[in-house]
C-alpha cells in the first residue's frame, strides 16, 4: 500500500499548534485536494501527533499507536461536494460516514444551496438545527453529520460554522490496540478533551460569486470570531498568478486581499505550482513551505523550515514527495 502521508511532509501535516492558522494555497493544474485529504487523514485516523517543526522520526504511520489525541474536524467545502471527499478519503483508508457518526467529522456544504435563500434557505436551517439538536454521535440515517451554507453572507457563515462547531460530541473511549503493550485500560475522552480543527476549503469562491465589496471584511471578522472557538484552522484559497498579480477588476482586487491578508495572518503557508518548466511524467508539481506573515504564531512556537520539493500524484491517488535531484 502506497505510504498515505509521505515521510517528508509528516512534520507539517500533523495537528497544527493551538490557535494556529494554516494556508494551502494551489494553482490551476495544481490542486490542494491531495494535501486536504491527507490532513484528514492525519487528524481523523488516530494517529499519533507530531510536533509541527519536529523532523525527527515519526510514528505515523502506527493508527493505533499510543500517544494519540482525539480531534474532531469541521469541514467547510465550497468547491467539492461530499460524495467527492467521502470517495477520496475512503482510497486513504478513512470512512468519513463512520466518523460523523462517532462525532469526529462535520461537513458543511458550502455550494449546494449558496443562492437558495429565502423560505428554503430557512428551511434547510431549521431542519440541520433539528437533525443536530441532539449530540452527533446518535444522528441516524446515513450517519453524517452535514450542514448546509444557505447564503452568500459573513452572517449565514458565521452561523453555520457557529453551530457545527458549537455541537459536543458524547464522551467516547478508545481501547487499545491487541498487543499494544501499555497495559492500560479504555482511555475516555470527554468534549473538553477533544481539540477541533476548522477545515475551510476555497472561501475564494464565496468571495468571486457573491459580488458584494463588503464581504471580503465582514468574513475576516466571522473567521475570527470562529477561530477563537476551535483549536486551529486550515484555509485552502487559489493563487494563480493572474488572480494576484493583475488586479484590474474588483474581483482580481478582492480575490488578491483575501489571500494576501490571510497569508499574512497565517502561521505556516503551504503552496503548489506547476513545474517552471513544464509538464514532466514522473512529477505533477512543486510544493513549497513558508512561514507565514504571523511567523511562529502566538505559542511561541519556531518558524517551520522554508522548503521545496517536488511532488507526483498518480493516477490511483498515491503521493510521493522528494528532494530535487531524486
Amino acid at each position: 500500500m502506497a505510504t498515505r502521508i509521505p515521510h517528508l511532509l509528516e512534520p507539517y501535516l500533523c495537528l497544527p499548534p493551538e490557535s494556529s492558522l494554516t494556508l494551502l494555497t494551489g494553482v490551476l493544474g495544481a490542486s490542494t485536494n491531495w494535501l486536504v485529504l491527507r490532513y484528514l487523514y492525519s487528524l481523523l485516523a488516530n494517529t499519533p501527533h507530531t510536533n509541527l517543526h519536529s523532523h525527527g522520526p515519526s510514528s505515523s504511520s502506527d493508527p493505533t499507536g499510543s500517544g494519540t489525541e482525539p480531534v474532531r474536524v469541521v469541514f467547510l467545502s465550497f468547491l467539492r461536494d461530499y460524495a467527492f471527499w467521502k470517495d477520496n478519503a475512503a482510497r486513504l483508508g478513512i470512512d468519513l460516514d463512520s466518523a460523523s457518526a462517532k462525532a469526529r467529522f462535520v461537513y458543511v456544504d458550502g455550494l449546494t444551496n449558496l443562492f437558495s435563500g429565502g423560505d428554503g434557505g430557512a428551511a434547510a436551517a431549521a431542519a440541520a438545527s433539528s437533525s443536530l439538536s441532539a449530540p452527533l454521535g446518535r444522528i441516524s440515517g446515513s450517519g453524517s453529520a452535514r450542514l448546509t451554507l444557505n447564503e452568500p453572507t459573513a452572517a449565514a457563515l458565521r452561523d453555520v460554522l457557529e453551530l457545527a462547531v458549537g455541537q459536543r460530541p458524547q464522551p467516547t473511549t478508545s481501547r487499545p490496540a491487541a498487543g499494544g503493550g501499555d497495559g492500560g485500560g479504555d482511555a475516555v475522552a470527554g468534549p473538553a478533551q477533544v481539540k477541533t480543527v476548522l477545515v475551510v476549503d476555497q472561501m475564494d469562491l464565496l468571495v468571486a460569486a457573491s459580488g458584494d465589496a463588503s464581504l471580503q471584511s465582514g468574513l475576516a471578522d466571522a473567521l475570527l470570531d470562529i477561530r477563537e472557538k476551535v483549536y486551529s484552522t486550515i484555509i485552502t484559497l487559489s493563487a494563480d498568478e493572474p488572480l494576484i498579480q493583475a488586479q484590474n477588476t474588483p474581483l482580481e482586487k478582492r480575490h488578491a486581499s483575501l489571500v494576501l491578508s490571510t497569508a499574512h495572518t497565517a502561521d505556516l503557508v503551504i503552496s503548489v505550482r506547476l513545474l517552471d518548466t513544464g509538464s514532466a511524467r514522473d512529477v505533477s508539481g512543486v510544493l513549497r513551505v513558508t512561514a507565514g506573515g504571523s511567523g511562529g504564531g502566538d505559542a511561541g512556537e519556531p518558524e517551520p523550515d522554508e522548503r521545496e520539493l517536488l511532488y507526483h500524484i498518480g493516477g490511483d491517488g498515491a503521493a510521493r514527495v522528494f528532494e530535487r535531484g531524486q
